[in-house]
């Protein structure tokens, strides 16, 4: 579950690093440069969405075969009020909503949602419970409890030190563990060499 949420936060930046470039090329909307300053920032919007994808949609989905237009159909539906309670959340913590407003996009509702993007989230999320949810679950369950604890202690570090304003600490972590994950692999196969002498 956590690594659901860490791993969607973060990646919910990145698809909204596309869209962003998306829009600025195919309408010529203003590109929101604010997006790219820190590219390991986690936006917990997209952390909630994928629970509620994950253990909200998948059960519904699997108990119920849903035709995939009926799965679209409910994501709509749950993408809109997530939106629109994330919206709400911020405007009474902050009194405004400093990271969306759709004032001036067609089919709104107020400010806070906007059909294009919610037909948009629900195609993402429709995505993420009929092939996501299932590849990911498949593979996450051949990890034994150690390499699953491994996995999750990274994730979280990583969570942790994207939200920090040393941002960059998170690539030198990364590219750490992709060098002792390396260095791991090519002493086994050393070790698996001199075995078979």
């Amino acid at each position: 579950m956590a690594i659901w949420f860490m791993v969607a936060s973060l990646v919910g930046h990145w698809v909204e690093i596309c869209a962003s470039g998306m829009s600025w090329l195919l309408i010529g909307e203003a590109y929101d440069a604010s997006i790219t300053n820190n590219l390991a920032e986690p936006y917990l919007v997209y952390g909630g969405g994928a629970l509620i994808c994950a253990y909200g949609l998948r059960p519904l989905y699997r108990r119920h075969q849903l035709h995939p237009l009926a799965l679209f159909s409910i994501c709509v539906v749950v993408c809109a009020t997530v939106e629109f309670v994330a919206a709400r959340i911020l405007v009474a913590r902050y009194g405004f909503n400093p990271f969306w407003d759709y004032s001036n996009d067609p089919l709104t509702f107020g400010s806070d949602v906007c059909l294009i993007n919610t037909l948009l989230f629900a195609a993402g999320a429709s995505l993420v419970v009929a092939v996501i949810c299932p590849t990911a679950e498949r593979h996450l369950s051949r990890l034994g409890t150690q390499q699953l604890l491994v996995l999750t202690g990274h994730t979280l570090l990583i969570f942790i030190l994207a939200m920090q304003p040393q941002w960059q600490l998170t690539y030198v972590y990364l590219l750490s563990v992709a060098v002792w994950h390396l260095a791991m692999r090519a002493r086994r196969s050393l070790l698996a060499r001199q075995l078979l002498r």
